[in-house]
């Protein structure tokens, strides 16, 4: 109830309010709930209640590199809880609150352990491409691996 709550806050709020990116989709995407989520800043405890969050020592969403989103795949909301069901070539899209676009595409799909930090790494593919790196933990409720989706940026 609070990440519905908060979600729609954040909406309501958009895009002035506290998020730093707004993700959204067609089709497959990380959650069947909604078709856009709103990220806070930081990957606290308090943060990921609310909804994903990013990763603050990674790129910051609009700019260029590699930018990484935490989320839950099972309670609060569970924004990330169809993130294994992504696919190569599927797009997701990541707003910034001036408005800036940026349309990714699903590269690679991993299982970490979870102290694997190079997935938050600036050049995540190796290619120097912009990327866009979604985090949650796997198999659901357990923090034994990382699921790790990684989209290329495909057009701004």
């Amino acid at each position: 109830a609070a990440f519905e709550r908060y979600q729609e806050r954040l909406q309501n709020r958009w895009p002035r309010g506290p998020s730093v990116a707004k993700l959204s989709w067609s089709g497959r995407g990380p959650t069947s709930k909604v078709s856009e989520l709103f990220v806070s800043s930081g990957t606290t405890s308090t943060n990921l209640e609310r909804g994903p969050g990013w990763y603050r020592d990674t790129t910051r969403p609009g700019a260029d590199g590699n930018i990484a989103v935490a989320g839950h795949r099972t309670g609060f909301g569970a924004p990330f809880g169809n993130l294994d069901r992504m696919r190569l070539g599927d797009e997701i899209s990541l707003q910034t609150p001036d408005g800036e676009v940026s349309t990714y595409q699903v590269a690679e799909t991993l299982l970490v352990r979870p102290d694997a930090t190079w997935v938050l790494g600036p050049d995540v593919l190796r290619d120097g491409s912009n990327t866009l790196t979604l985090t949650t933990c796997d198999p659901p409720g357990v923090n034994t691996r990382r699921l790790v989706v990684i989209a290329r940026e495909v057009d701004r």
